[in-house]
């Protein structure tokens, strides 16, 4: 971080030298976005949210949700009404975890996914965004998806057979993710070339 702070001083003095010169040799002064000879930095943004759980953390679970076909936000929304980001969340349905993966799918998550403990954290995001991005793909809804993930296939079939197809679950999730853009900052890295 040192070495990209020192970069951008160095390029900040030699472009006021640079711009201070150019002015002089003509007539009209000009402001001189960037010199030729001097490449343009490379800058890294990441965007975070101001929630419960660490910028490493939320690297990790956008890295989780990529590889499932969904979104980080719809996710961090996700752990906040399912466990409010508390990783020892234990329901009194038997539900564990940020995600708060139910016991009957344990098994079956841990076989698939290789998983050792699903209520380790990453673990526990892992299999429930699994399980989400698997309903996503199947239902090409995302609010189909969220029902399913709180309700199980079948519940949420019940409903949807009444043309239910929002939920206060799915309303809850949706107004969390809209809350969460609220508290949306980003890092922004400069890398050296």
């Amino acid at each position: 971080m040192k070495k990209a702070i020192l970069i951008i001083c160095m390029l900040m003095s030699y472009y006021i030298t640079d711009q201070a010169t150019q002015c002089k040799e003509q007539e009209t002064p000009q402001i001189i976005l960037q010199n030729k000879d001097t490449p343009e930095p490379v800058k890294l943004v990441e965007t975070y949210y101001r929630i419960p759980l660490s910028e490493d953390m939320q690297d990790e679970i956008m890295g989780i949700a990529n590889r499932n076909g969904i979104d980080q936000l719809t996710v961090l929304a996700l752990i906040d009404v399912e466990s409010n980001y508390n990783p020892d969340s234990v329901s009194e349905t038997d539900d564990y975890g940020l995600m708060q993966i139910n016991i009957c799918n344990h098994e079956r998550l841990s076989n698939t996914l290789e998983l050792t403990n699903i209520m380790e954290p990453l673990q526990n995001v892992e299999a429930g965004s699994y399980m989400l991005g698997l309903l996503y793909q199947k239902y090409q809804d995302m609010n189909m998806a969220l029902m399913a993930y709180n309700m199980g296939e079948a519940g949420a079939q019940r409903l949807w057979n009444q043309d239910v197809y929002e939920t206060s679950y799915t309303k809850k999730v949706n107004e969390t993710r809209e809350e969460l853009e609220g508290l949306r900052y980003e890092v922004i890295t400069i890398l050296e070339n």
